[in-house]
């Protein structure tokens, strides 16, 4: 094969497989006419001189310099055609909004507020229990979400209907449920969901009925349970217990220096859990008031007892906690004892203190707060005093501001959230205004 038939072929493949379909005609026609003429027989020299010298007649005369200048300068022309069109697909893909879709996906079988929502292994969403209104009657029905179809499914019943009670996901993928209040007594049982079966059994039994807890999975598989309260709130409990998967019994650990329920537990890196907040016993009368406890306690594994941890600049009752990737934790918004609070507080593990971490926009309680796997933190719904809420803010990681994220169809309080494996979140039921809600809502954010 001859160079110039090689060369032919190079041209004539690279305008085939990389001329962008923007190119202009006429430089494919053009570069593909200069390539035909490439193996017409050289022209004498004589013949070259006698005319004006032109880029159409230099490759014609075939001089040898000449028409491979040429053919390169085809070549870079086109690589440069290519380059251009790509940069103008990447400039109009920077000027598109990197902005979050909200959108309706799906609705449960039975409207529920406060019901809990689980994240299993196979990316399904498994919600239990609720009522059947913001203060109503327990339910005793379960639904699980399938993000393939958007669409709830019934599953198996658990033996007892119950609010305020706790879900977590176990290690070998079952779903323990602690506690929590039917509509008349607070519930001591427990029972663990089987994905295998789709069935609820029984798991042992709790030595102090209670509600409104807190469950934490423990590394070691075994849960840590926290104080709560009685069914009317009238007593606070300030001891814990620890279940056990491999005997499914309860056993007492140490005791909180403060009774609390409706706080917070958080795992932190090292094993620890930490416990902020919630209603609190006030002395001397004994009995449940409005008051919010400010304190925090560390539940540590290794001797099984709390410790102080340091206390909010206000005390607060249904906010969030969530650890954050350093290891610290934020604390947002919640009730406090004057007003639905946007202050928003860090609890950092090396001085065991709080400090203000700014504000949300709008004050909330009973929200929810979703850590995305970038390190924002996406906060949902909730209520205050101007009334129920469907806004959305994020906290960005590095200015530790918030930020408005969009809306929600339908303003809700009391429901669940769960971060599914691609980064969305799926919120679940809860409560606008004195109603209960079956629908279900996914941020992308």
């Amino acid at each position: 094969m001859t160079d110039d038939v090689r060369l032919e072929r190079l041209l004539r493949e690279t305008l085939r497989d990389s001329a962008p379909a923007h190119a202009p005609a006429t430089l494919r026609l053009g570069a593909l006419t200069a390539t035909s003429r490439v193996r017409q027989r050289p022209r004498p020299l004589a013949v070259l001189l006698a005319r004006p010298l032109s880029l159409e007649g230099a490759v014609a005369a075939g001089a040898p310099g000449i028409r491979l200048a040429v053919l390169i300068a085809l070549l870079v022309a086109l690589l440069t055609a290519v380059a251009a069109g790509a940069g103008a697909y990447l400039a109009r893909q920077a000027q598109v909004p990197d902005v979050p879709v909200f959108s309706v996906s799906g609705s449960m079988s039975v409207a529920r507020a406060r019901p809990m929502a689980t994240l299993l292994p196979d990316g399904r969403v498994l919600v239990i229990g609720g009522t059947n209104s913001p203060q109503g009657t327990p339910l005793a029905t379960a639904e699980l979400w399938d993000p393939a179809t958007r669409r709830f499914t019934m599953t198996g019943s658990p033996a007892t209907a119950r609010s305020f009670a706790t879900a977590t996901l176990l290690r070998d993928g079952r779903v323990l449920v602690v506690g929590g209040g039917d509509a008349n007594d607070v519930i001591a049982a427990a029972e663990v969901w089987d994905p295998t079966t789709g069935a609820f059994s029984p798991a042992g039994t709790l030595a102090q009925p209670r509600m409104a807890h807190t469950a934490t999975l423990l590394p070691d598989g075994r849960v840590l349970v926290i104080g709560g309260s009685d069914h009317l709130g009238n007593v606070l409990y300030a001891s814990a217990e620890i279940w056990d998967p491999t005997t499914s019994t309860f056993s007492p650990t140490g005791a909180m220096a403060e009774a609390r329920s409706a706080h917070t537990a958080t795992l932190l890196p090292d094993g620890r859990v930490l416990v902020i907040a919630g209603f609190r016993v006030k002395p001397p009368n004994g009995g449940f008031t409005s008051d919010r406890a400010s304190s925090a306690e560390t539940w540590d594994p290794a001797t099984g007892t709390f410790s102080p941890a340091g206390s909010l600049a206000v005390g607060r009752v249904f906010h969030t906690a969530t650890l954050l990737p350093d290891g610290r934790v934020l604390v947002i918004g919640g009730l406090t004892p004057t007003n639905d609070t946007a202050a928003v507080e860090i609890w950092d593990p090396v001085t065991a203190s709080f400090t203000s971490a700014g504000s949300l926009i709008e004050g909330r309680q009973d929200h929810t707060a979703t850590l995305l796997p970038d390190g924002r933190v996406v906060v949902t719904g909730g209520a205050n005093e101007v009334g129920d809420l469907s806004s959305v803010e994020v906290r960005d990681p590095a200015s530790g501001t918030f930020g408005r994220l969009g809306a929600l169809s339908s303003p809700r309080f009391r429901h669940a959230a769960a971060l599914l494996p691609d980064g969305s979140v799926l919120v679940v039921g809860g409560a606008s205004g004195a109603t209960a809600l079956a629908s279900s809502e996914l941020i992308r954010p």
